[in-house]
């Protein structure tokens, strides 16, 4: 089939709300095909003949268009194919009313509405969690800048407590060291013998 004449059918189907009720889903996905293999003929097309660019693009600027048109038509078909089936298998079906491809699009709105207020409500869980975590962080954080701020005065105050320490040892030996020297010339000097060989020496 030309793709003119794929054009034509799919737009006359467009415009025409009965014809759409009786097109079965197979036609329609045979109808998308045919679409899709006419926009990648025109693509080559446009390739293979630079002269007639112009007039080829347009072509498949118009089966674009149309299979967009054509997808959602196929969605909608899809929806009233569903329902009708459902209706047909209920107990005590009876034969559906001419809103039914209404009431069928209503209700599969009406779910995705539902899944899409679950989604949003289970996101803003999500978000409420991950802020509740942020603030906790947050504090950890704070905590541990206190506690590394007190180890810091900690180990200032130890280096000045050891330095301390040092110099009072060194002051304490030195007064052990003079305290042996005069302990030392107060023996020596007490002592007979010693004293006298002191003495004799002097």
């Amino acid at each position: 089939m030309a793709a003119t004449s794929v054009y034509e059918r799919v737009t006359q189907l467009l415009q025409d709300k009965e014809a759409q009720a009786a097109l079965s889903i197979k036609e329609g996905n045979h109808l998308t095909e045919q679409l899709a293999t006419a926009i990648q003929r025109l693509t080559e097309k446009i390739r293979e003949d630079p002269d007639g660019r112009d007039k080829w693009t347009q072509h498949k600027a118009r089966g674009e268009a149309l299979a967009k048109q054509w997808a959602a038509c196929m969605r909608k078909l899809r929806l009233v194919k569903e329902h009708e089936g459902l209706v047909a298998k209920a107990p005590g079906a009876t034969k559906p009313q001419e809103k039914a491809p209404h009431v069928a699009v209503n209700q599969s709105l009406k779910r995705t509405q539902q899944i899409l207020r679950q989604e949003m409500d289970r996101a803003g869980h999500v978000q409420a969690r991950l802020v509740e975590g942020k603030s906790h962080l947050k504090q950890s954080n704070d905590s541990y800048t206190e506690l590394d701020a007190e180890l810091s005065r900690t180990r200032k105050l130890l280096t000045e407590l050891q330095l301390q320490a040092n110099k009072d040892r060194i002051w304490i030996g030195a007064g052990v060291a003079l305290l042996s020297i005069s302990v030392t010339i107060i023996v020596v000097e007490r002592l007979p013998v010693l004293g006298f060989f002191l003495s004799y020496i002097y």
